[in-house]
């Protein structure tokens, strides 16, 4: 079915992680296929490139570009008709590759993977995120993350690849594409890797999310009649006028005392969050506290991203004018 593998692992200062990373794929089942492993670095200022050039795999230095941009530059340089992306702070279990073509040759996608299992030093607020991304298995998906891919090259080059004009969501944008372009999607736990960067803290959680959320407005502005995560602007949208208004209700309340329109939308906030907490607690059995925590966390940080993202559209609108 496939002739050769090509793994392509984006990397910027992962000496961390990177020596692990590789040294996993050098040990996976590779079910009697040649596979290519190539490190596209985005300018790494620490011991990244000197790993990985000790593994034996090939470096693509590509300072300053996009992630996106430099999946595709990895995509160009090599010969495999099965491309599997890799971040390289993540570590692939044995059968990952022999897993990710099963289920491609058992399901008939184009496109397969799975969440990122979280490591064991993980605090709750990383089990949390895995156990929601959890129940996200099948074909009845909306992406697969990027990190732990894999797609036919045919797949790849009838959709043009990731969108290098996002810094965010590409794997977002470019699953959408594949799903439009009549290509299926499969998400398999057995293809399974462990995401060592994951965030283990409130504060790494928030700034990954809200970094995540950066694209999030682009990808569904640039083609509103297809609603690309419309469910998600929703979400973000409600928490951030329920934000404004317990803001508005304060001032209000320093102002003039009257607490009503405070109460109001303090209550809401917390029902809503309490409502995404049970509706969550059913899918994954998980703890209720957690889940409501962490939905407020999440709502948060995708709020600020709608907030900078309208700022940096703002400005750089105005930029551009003069």
């Amino acid at each position: 079915m496939f002739s050769k593998v090509s793994v392509i692992i984006p990397a910027l200062n992962e000496e961390r992680h990177i020596g692990q990373c590789l040294g996993a794929l050098s040990e996976i089942d590779r079910a009697g296929l040649p596979v290519e492993v190539i490190v596209v670095d985005n300018g790494s200022t620490d011991r990244t490139v000197e790993i990985a050039r000790q593994a034996g795999v090939r470096v693509l230095e590509r300072p300053g570009i996009r992630i996106a941009a430099m999946r595709n530059a990895g995509v160009a340089s090599s010969k495999g008709d099965l491309l599997a992306f890799v971040d390289g702070d993540c570590v692939v279990k044995k059968d990952w590759l022999t897993s990710a073509i099963k289920a491609i040759k058992r399901e008939g996608a184009a496109a397969v993977g799975s969440f990122h299992i979280t490591p064991e030093e993980a605090g709750w607020i990383g089990r949390t995120a895995e156990a929601l991304q959890s129940t996200k298995v099948g074909s009845r998906i909306n992406y697969i993350p990027s990190g732990n891919l894999i797609a036919t090259r045919a797949a790849f080059e009838k959709v043009r690849g990731f969108n290098e004009a996002l810094e965010t969501s590409e794997d977002v944008d470019f699953c959408h594409r594949l799903k439009e372009a009549g290509f299926k999607l499969f998400i398999d736990p057995a293809i399974s890797s462990v995401h060592h960067g994951a965030p283990k803290t409130v504060s790494e959680m928030f700034a990954r999310e809200m970094w995540h959320g950066k694209n999030t407005c682009t990808v569904f502005i640039n083609d509103l009649l297809k609603a690309r995560n419309r469910n998600l602007i929703l979400f973000s949208g409600i928490n951030l006028v329920l934000l404004l208004s317990m803001l508005a209700g304060a001032i209000v309340f320093l102002l003039a005392g009257h607490p009503a329109l405070l109460l109001a939308a303090a209550a809401l906030y917390l029902a809503l969050n309490l409502l995404l907490a049970i509706k969550d607690r059913k899918k994954t059995r998980y703890s209720l506290v957690s889940l409501f925590f962490y939905d407020i966390i999440y709502g948060l940080a995708r709020s600020a991203s709608i907030v900078s993202w309208a700022l940096r559209s703002i400005f750089s609108g105005k930029a551009a004018k003069q």
